[in-house]
């Protein structure tokens, strides 16, 4: 799918997986696949401050000591549609809490679609 250019990523997601300590299998595989994208891997600017100057901003978390990359899966999904692509972020955040809206809140803000992973691995027939 990534070669194909039907899945894509912003360069913070893989960062953001595979900076981890131990990087877990999502984290090898985001980083194996990374140069084999075919979409933009860093959002324009002015989808990211579409985004972040939306009440979508709220999906960052205030106590995060290191870059998010939700905001810019939202701000690359803006940027997809605007090139028209017809974009579905896949995510399984979606309850708020106290600090931070979920995935799926953010996407509700900007009308983007969005839908779970299991819902998704079905559609691909995994």
């Amino acid at each position: 799918m990534v070669e194909s250019g039907k899945l894509a990523f912003p360069k913070q997601v893989k960062t953001e997986v595979t900076d981890m300590a131990h990087p877990d299998a999502p984290g090898v595989w985001a980083d194996g696949v990374f140069p084999l994208l075919r979409h933009p891997t860093e959002p324009s600017v002015e989808y990211v401050r579409q985004a972040m100057s939306s009440g979508a901003a709220a999906v960052v978390d205030p106590n995060k000591l290191r870059e998010d990359g939700d905001p810019y899966v939202l701000a690359l999904a803006l940027q997809l549609i605007a090139d028209g692509h017809k974009p579905c972020i896949v995510t399984d955040d979606v309850k708020d809490n106290p600090v931070r809206i979920s995935m799926l809140s953010a996407c509700r803000i900007l009308t983007l679609r969005c839908c779970p992973l299991q819902e998704f691995l079905l559609v691909i027939n995994l």
